[in-house]
């Protein structure tokens, strides 16, 4: 019975002496977990804003390709309603003589 008694004392103590070991290792690790994390973030921030500028810059060529586009249109119409005006003016210029 003693020796039953006597092992429990030094598993006792053993654990005692090995708890503030432990917590500074869980501590060490937690810190470790924390740096790695932080570390994790400051690289996928360069790496959300070149897919942010890609983005705008996909969105960019879009409307200047939609701008083109109009531009043509609108062209053609104007020159469509230059030819209208200029055939409307000779047609009121016979008219009148």
């Amino acid at each position: 019975m003693e020796s039953l008694s006597s092992a429990l004392k030094l598993a006792t103590e053993k654990k005692l002496s090995l708890q503030p070991k432990l917590e500074s290792l869980i501590q060490v690790s937690a810190e470790s977990l924390r740096r790695t994390n932080e570390l994790e973030e400051m690289r996928q921030r360069p790496e959300a804003r070149k897919m942010l500028v890609e983005k705008t810059s996909v969105a960019c060529k879009v409307t200047e390709q939609d701008v083109k586009t109009k531009e043509d249109s609108l062209s053609a119409e104007m020159k469509s309603l230059l030819v209208g005006g200029t055939t409307l003016s000779i047609a009121k210029s016979k008219l009148q003589v």
